[in-house]
């Protein structure tokens, strides 16, 4: 005996096509907000769409992509940022101190 209660249903066109306006829409505001620093939307409608995106991927599992926006991580590292001269000894495998300066100069 099937129980169709525990099998997925397809995802009709008009859930398909919401979730890749979703998706686009979200992807947008993530390239506006995190690499052109000039949002579009406010945070309660990215939320707000974010919230509908993950409910049509639970409702229909098919949806749920690698590259979809709720499976992604979201920006990018800055170009902005420059090294700061307080900062000696800096790099991916060690740790950063900041380097006090006294009246004799420098100290690590």
């Amino acid at each position: 005996m099937s129980d169709t209660n525990d099998e997925s249903q397809e995802a009709p066109a008009d859930a398909r096509r919401r979730h890749a306006d979703l998706s686009l829409e979200i992807t947008e505001a993530d390239h506006r907000y995190y690499i052109l620093d000039s949002p579009t939307i406010s945070d309660i409608d990215y939320d707000t769409k974010m919230r509908e995106l993950r409910a049509l991927e639970e409702q229909y599992p098919e949806l749920r992509t690698p590259d979809s926006p709720t499976q992604t991580v979201h920006g990018a590292i800055s170009t902005l940022f420059t090294r700061s001269s307080t900062w000696s000894g800096c790099s991916a495998w060690t740790t950063c101190s900041p380097t006090r300066t006294s009246a004799a100069g420098p100290t690590a």
